[in-house]
């Protein structure tokens, strides 16, 4: 049960990311690191 409450923290800070990187940043740069997170 542990790494599967560590994988939904990790990806619900992903998530948080990137809200705050398309509310911060150009889109296109915010869309460079979602593809960036996707690759990992």
């Amino acid at each position: 049960m542990i790494p599967f409450f560590i994988f939904l923290s990790l990806s619900i800070l992903t998530l948080i990311a990137n809200i705050a990187f398309y509310l911060n940043q150009e889109y296109f740069h915010a869309h460079t690191i979602y593809k960036i997170l996707l690759i990992i």
